[in-house]
């Protein structure tokens, strides 16, 4: 059974602490509760512009709070205001807490501001122009979900990437409570979850990345000069076209990120500019999961779990076997994206990891894995697939399901590359 703190009301304090960049200094900093009449909460403070600081540059504005020293989480959801690219002069963010903590009382709320250069939420890349080009790679500063990033052309004509954060940045561990990991893999508890492959580990990624924001398709493929059908349909291609045969001299991760001449990424490359390829099993459940450590990213929380459970999240979130049939070619955004604007990461299609496949992913019990990229080798000469597929039960397609499969299989792409700073 469900405990819940019954009592709703929060209570403030005003003691706050501030870390900041070069860039801009920041003071005068109150935190005060719309009591009685709302439950928001009103975190007001000054910035300002340094002596010799930059006026061209904003910076974002990370929330992590505490109750006492207790850290707590605090979504992006909750959160609106003065968060993004901000500059000199009075700001405000709001906080919603019934979005992370409906019934739950704090005694001792307090918060810390941390200031950083800001980074682009998405980055764009148009293949109607040419590598050079203006315009060819352009950026969005967005909190959340981009809202034209579902424009239908966008499957054809551009690759949209969502920037992820580092599990070491002040972004990541404002919406976990100060961790710089993430759970790879299932709770002991997990209904219908693998025990002998699904962990858990703790996992920090020490490195933003970019992460395709829908599975590649053929329209894009076809636009990037490597493909015959314009068309939004969803891809399907194997490991060896991707990234090249291990008789080709290609065999993550001894090879590290090299491709072979003629292979699908390796065109792209050249397209594009960017190092584009497949994510380590890793990068993709973190991608997948959003900050969320439910069965499923739509964060939805049950003390138990049944079938029917699972089904219903894959009724909003991908096609699985229950909920639509074996029919693969759902238009893309036909179901919803996760907490990060990432499209299909539960079924349609199952999708390539780069590494290797072997059950236990953490046979040196490394308390956190660092960067992760899966071992030298598998005894079944497999690599490793995530996301379940159309034909998937709903549990087969949990942000923890691993599967595998032979690097000659057609499966779905989902893109991913080092993230750079533009400003830089």
């Amino acid at each position: 059974m469900k405990t819940t703190i019954s009592m709703i009301a929060i209570l403030l304090l005003a003691a706050v602490s501030v870390k900041a960049e070069d860039l801009y200094t920041v003071s005068d900093i109150s935190v005060r509760q719309r009591w009685p009449w709302s439950k928001k909460v009103d975190i007001d403070f000054l910035v300002s512009l340094p002596p010799g600081g930059n006026p061209t540059v904003g910076v974002d504005v990370t929330v992590m709070a505490k109750d006492g020293s207790t850290p707590l989480s605090i979504s992006q959801s909750s959160l609106s205001g003065d968060i993004s690219l901000v500059g000199p002069g009075w700001r405000r963010i709001v906080w919603d807490p019934t979005v992370d903590y409906p019934n739950t009382t704090f005694t001792q709320f307090n918060v810390t501001l941390s200031v950083t250069r800001s980074k682009p939420t998405y980055m764009i890349v148009d293949l109607r122009k040419q590598l050079g080009d203006d315009g060819f790679i352009t950026y969005r500063y967005e909190k959340g979900v981009w809202d034209a990033a579902t424009n239908y052309n966008n499957c054809y004509y551009c690759f949209i990437m969502r920037r992820v954060p580092a599990t070491t940045s002040d972004e990541w561990k404002a919406i976990s409570g100060g961790k710089d990991y993430f759970v790879l893999g299932s709770p002991t508890t997990e209904y219908a979850r693998n025990s002998s492959r699904e962990g858990p580990n703790n996992c920090r990624l020490t490195n933003d990345f970019w992460v395709s924001h829908i599975e590649l398709s053929e329209g894009q493929l076809y636009n990037a000069g490597t493909g015959s059908v314009q068309s939004v349909r969803r891809a399907q291609r194997s490991y060896d076209a991707m990234r090249g045969t291990v008789a080709q001299g290609i065999n993550w991760p001894s090879t590290d990120h090299a491709v072979a001449d003629g292979s699908i990424l390796k065109i792209l490359r050249d397209r594009t500019g960017l190092e584009f390829d497949l994510p380590t099993e890793a990068e993709w459940e973190y991608a997948c999961r959003a900050g969320t450590t439910t069965p499923f990213a739509d964060g939805v929380y049950k003390t138990t779990y049944t079938d029917a459970d699972y089904e219903a999240s894959m009724n909003t979130l991908g096609r699985c076997k229950t909920s639509g049939g074996t029919v693969w070619n759902d238009p893309p955004y036909a179901y919803s994206p996760n907490g990060w604007g990432i499209f299909d990461m539960h079924g349609n299609h199952n999708e390539w990891c780069l590494d290797w496949m072997i059950d236990n992913v953490n046979a040196a019990q490394a308390d956190p894995m660092i960067n992760p990229v899966g071992p030298p080798s598998s005894g079944g000469n497999t690599r490793a697939v995530r996301n379940g597929g159309a034909t998937s039960s709903a549990s087969g397609c949990r942000s923890a399901t691993r599967s595998h499969a032979g690097p000659g299989t057609a499966f779905g792409v989902r893109l991913v590359c080092p993230y750079t700073d533009p400003a830089q």
